[in-house]
């Protein structure tokens, strides 16, 4: 385990404090409504502790790879919000999604989750880049909003998405010439989303 907890370490850049964006104030009273969440009838507390009971009761060793790290908000584990957003704008504009995520106050994220995968896993998420169709990486934020109801409206969020075209020879790569794994920042999947929300439900056997 420590060797995963490492490489992630070095690869998210995270801190013990949550990041310098997360003391503003929110402008906006809730995140926005899409195709990427779903309800859950219980409070934020008892949604997280549910849906973390799902994912670590995975069976299937592809699955439990893709959905690898759990990490609860403000954990030492958990990025800062400055490299989620510096993350994200190597792939495009910020959406809008994750702005606003960006801006709530700790308070409001914390009984949020983050779901990373196995150091350099990738996986099929039907992308198609030009002629190529590569693998596909990424991590998950859900964050957990609750409605008057007692129930939670889970919102899913999707930082570090990369696409995996093979590999490719580079004569000045960091460990001599050779061939590497030709990795690059692509926007979030819809199928990737879709088929974490199928597994968090139960849709999916």
């Amino acid at each position: 385990m420590l060797p995963i907890v490492t490489a992630v370490l070095a690869l998210l850049l995270s801190s013990s404090a949550p990041g310098c964006l997360a003391q503003q104030e929110s402008t906006h009273a809730a995140m926005p409504q899409g195709g990427d969440t779903f309800q859950v009838p219980y409070v934020p507390a008892d949604a997280r502790t549910r849906l973390l009971a799902r994912l670590t009761n995975l069976t299937n060793p592809a699955l439990r790879r893709r959905y690898r790290l759990l990490i609860e908000f403000g954990a030492p584990l958990f990025p800062p919000d400055e490299q989620i957003a510096l993350d994200a704008a190597q792939r495009g504009r910020l959406l809008d999604g994750l702005q606003r995520w960006l801006h709530l106050p700790p308070a409001k994220r914390q009984f949020d989750l983050l779901i990373l995968p196995d150091v350099d896993y990738f996986w099929p998420a039907n992308l198609q880049l030009g002629s190529n169709q590569p693998l596909y990486s990424t991590a998950f934020i859900l964050h957990m909003e609750p409605s008057m109801d007692g129930k939670t409206t889970v919102h899913m969020l999707q930082i570090n998405s990369t696409a995996r075209f093979g590999k490719r020879f580079d004569l000045l790569g960091r460990t001599g010439p050779k061939f590497y794994w030709d990795d690059r920042p692509v926007p979030p999947s819809p199928q990737a989303a879709r088929e974490l929300i199928e597994h968090l439900t139960g849709a999916s056997r």
